[in-house]
């Protein structure tokens, strides 16, 4: 009887939480610090590097919530940090001109809601009061006056920006949104300059708070705990063309830094998922989509109550991070839009993200430390003594189809592995696979290879895979089932890893079955109106 062949090398539908049977055939059920790799293979996520300075007296509680960086009048640069540590509050601090250490510029201030800067000094929302720093001095800003003092109702106002969550800037005005569901907006060009009836309410039936303010497609979006609205128009002065919608969505966000723009599309968290919000240019119209449903949904719903979520864009990917308030874990997942596919988790925890101006992205860790991603680096930072760490992988696929035929079984014979040959480093990997036969499971350690991938081409590259500089390995199965699963496992650090695809050489069974338990009974054709 002859053999056959079946290759599987798309694996790049990422996460899914369907049904064997409801599953893509390119889809994994598990895909830990793994990532997308050339010709839609899969392949060991890149990893971290130091960035800055440990911060002093570290403390698993210390870490970084914002890095920013302010560029001063002068053109020089500084990089700060709002740091939480173990008391409620916060503190900023400066990096050193020589990279060498952090100063703290004051500490014991009240936690940062928000920030935003403009002309070379950062301001920043305590809940109380709208912070300046402008290279040297913090100072408190106040209200910028219509005529020459602050009238009563002015400082009352202003009173009630300074207790605003959430801050963003649309053209030359800022929106501030404030805790009694109230979007106070600033005249054209000064951020501390509003009037009376620059106020826009977002009321709703159930008394839910703002929480994010995003510019999108010429508009604000005004986030809420369980719902999202749209506020167009220019004509804030005379308010002849504004015009605010509640959108089509099934939830808010109670994350706000989690909500990011992406490709003319706004992502965020909410309460079951990521969702998308998007422009189409054949219409004005802002249109939704749940991006994570049946993709890790369960993942986010295992995590409990989350303490805190943040994400960041970074190379046309959507990095996010979720932190348990149950167990205090962080996972990173991230959505790949060129694929539409999630993957994840990675195991490199952070505590906030921030995109700096040589255009890498950073990271604060636990334990006051920073890093940074570098898709040259095979190995993480550990968040709790600093030193470098392996990156675990685990991929897992769907159980497959083998004949295409659940009547019918197969008899494995060979397994065949392409993976990427890397001149200068060892590749190991651990391949094992589960088949099904009768009542039974087979978990077979198949491959554990202790030496590198480097020798040569795979005799079956160019015919099964394309031409690719790659390495070919083949196992002796010899074992019977309908379905086969895969699971490819490495804990090595500093090593590359890219596998290209998998195959099955195979041979197919006859059909069988059993005439036990069935019964033979003849039919009356007449009583169903035909003739004897």
């Amino acid at each position: 009887m002859a053999s056959y062949i079946k290759c599987y090398r798309d694996f790049s539908g990422g996460l899914s939480e369907a049904a064997n049977d409801h599953m893509a055939d390119n889809q994994l059920r598990a895909a830990k610090n793994i990532m997308p790799g050339d010709g839609f293979g899969i392949a060991r996520a890149f990893g971290t590097e130091h960035a800055f300075p440990q911060l002093p007296e570290p403390d698993f509680n210390q870490r970084a919530e914002a890095i920013v960086e302010l560029t001063l009048a002068d053109g020089s640069i500084q990089t700060l940090a709002f740091v939480s540590y173990p008391a409620a509050h916060q503190k900023l601090c400066r990096l050193a001109a020589d990279g060498s250490a952090w100063q703290d510029l004051v500490v014991d201030i009240a936690r940062m809601r928000s920030y935003f800067i403009h002309a070379n000094k950062l301001y920043w929302l305590t809940g109380t009061a709208i912070k300046c720093y402008d290279g040297t001095a913090i100072n408190d800003l106040s209200v910028s006056p219509a005529g020459e003092s602050a009238t009563a109702e002015e400082v009352a106002l202003w009173n009630r920006v300074k207790r605003a969550v959430a801050v963003e800037q649309r053209g030359q005005r800022w929106f501030y949104a404030t805790p009694e569901n109230e979007v106070i907006f600033s005249e054209i060009g000064d951020p501390a300059a509003v009037r009376l009836s620059n106020i826009i309410n977002i009321n709703t039936r159930d008394d839910d708070t703002i929480t994010a303010l995003q510019e999108f497609s010429g508009g604000l979006l005004i986030f809420k705990r369980r719902s999202v609205h749209f506020l167009t128009g220019w004509d804030f002065a005379g308010g002849s063309d504004i015009v605010l919608l509640r959108l089509n969505v099934t939830s808010g966000t109670a994350f706000p830094r989690t909500v990011r723009l992406m490709e003319n599309a706004v992502l965020y968290l909410g309460m079951n998922g990521v969702y998308r919000l998007h422009a189409p240019s054949y219409s004005g119209e802002v249109s939704t989509e749940h991006l994570s449903l049946n993709r890790i949904s369960e993942a986010l719903s295992a995590a409990g109550t989350l303490d805190d979520a943040f994400a960041e864009v970074w190379e046309n990917t959507y990095f996010l991070s979720i932190r348990s308030r149950d167990t205090g874990d962080t996972h990173e997942y991230r959505y790949f839009p060129q694929h539409d596919a999630f993957f994840g988790e990675y195991t490199q925890r952070a505590s906030c993200y921030a995109l700096l101006h040589d255009g890498r992205l950073y990271l604060g860790l636990f334990y006051g430390y920073f890093a940074v991603y570098d898709k040259q680096s095979r190995h993480y930072i550990s968040d709790i003594d600093g030193s470098e760490v392996a990156i675990p992988i685990l991929a897992v696929t769907k159980g497959f189809d083998v004949a295409g035929n659940m009547a019918q079984d197969v008899r494995l014979r060979r397994l065949l592995l392409a993976a990427r040959q890397y001149a200068e480093s060892a590749s190991h990997l651990t391949l094992r696979v589960k088949t099904d036969a009768a009542d039974l499971q087979y978990v077979l350690s198949l491959l554990d290879t202790a030496e590198s991938l480097t020798y040569g081409e795979g005799d079956l590259g160019e015919t099964f895979w394309g031409w690719q500089d790659t390495v070919t390995k083949q196992l002796e199965i010899k074992r019977r089932g309908k379905r086969i699963s895969f699971y490819l496992s490495d804990e090595t650090i500093d090593e590359p890893l890219l596998i290209y695809g998998l195959a099955l050489l195979y041979q197919r069974r006859r059909p069988r079955g059993e005439t036990a338990g069935v019964s033979r009974q003849l039919v009356d054709y007449t009583q169903e109106g035909g003739s004897a």
